[in-house]
């Protein structure tokens, strides 16, 4: 009689590892949730009310656990995107990217960008066969990040065009930028190339516009200049 296999087939290890990423999924979407709003919840009972018998101080501190609190509850929902990823099936048909950008400007970005001086522009871009949620996504992220590192200046240009040399699409600004090519760790999970203190957010944005872009068979990649604004460009094969 044959011996059995010691190893499991690839396929099964495959299935396997999908229903343990299944499992953190749920366990970061439901579980660890309910911690989160009793933290939340009972810090702003207490802060509302018993804050006239608390010193300044003590407010302080239970203030600081909320917006913790609130922080983590971010980081939650950009791992649960980010594991997410790797297990929707993509749709995959014919999507133009300019529309996708304008509608996400004028919905999304332009209200964000309410009270500064934003010039947005969306080139001519060649249509592509993507999923289309999952690409409004990458484009989403993309711009988030634009808006947000041109926050220090007083006017920004935000575009999203062609690179014919590059064969890429390119998401440029005029913000604060970084000294020559995006390192590693910008597309790493929650990666940060600022403080927290200097810019809100996660750090989780490139990470899921470069996981996108990956599984349609492309790439993330940048560069930029100090205090000269950056470039990223992508590719969906």
């Amino acid at each position: 009689m044959a011996e059995e296999p010691t190893d499991l087939p690839l396929h099964r290890r495959d299935d396997e590892a999908a229903r343990e990423l299944d499992a953190i999924a749920t366990a970061l979407a439901h579980d660890l949730r309910a911690p989160l709003r009793a933290i939340d919840g009972f810090s702003r009972i207490l802060l509302a009310n018993h804050a006239s018998t608390m010193p300044d101080e003590t407010q302080h501190y239970l203030a600081l656990v909320r917006d913790a609190g609130t922080e983590l509850a971010d980081l939650l929902d950009d791992l649960v995107d980010i594991v997410g990823m790797a297990r929707v099936p993509l749709e995959a048909r014919e999507v133009d990217p300019a529309l996708l950008a304008r509608e996400l400007i004028d919905a999304v970005f332009e209200p964000r960008a309410e009270g500064r001086d934003v010039t947005w522009t969306v080139g001519e871009l060649p249509r592509c066969r993507a999923d289309q949620t999952l690409l409004r996504r990458l484009i989403e992220e993309l711009l988030d990040n634009a808006l947000k590192f041109t926050a220090p200046h007083g006017r920004a240009r935000i575009e999203l065009t062609w690179d014919e040399v590059a064969g890429a699409y390119a998401v440029r600004d005029d913000g604060i930028g970084v000294d020559g090519e995006l390192p590693d760790q910008a597309y790493a999970i929650f990666g940060r190339l600022h403080g927290r203190e200097a810019f809100a957010g996660t750090g989780a944005g490139l990470a899921i516009a470069a996981r996108i872009a990956e599984r349609h068979g492309g790439r993330v990649w940048g560069r930029g200049t100090p205090d000269g604004g950056a470039t990223v460009w992508f590719t969906i094969s």
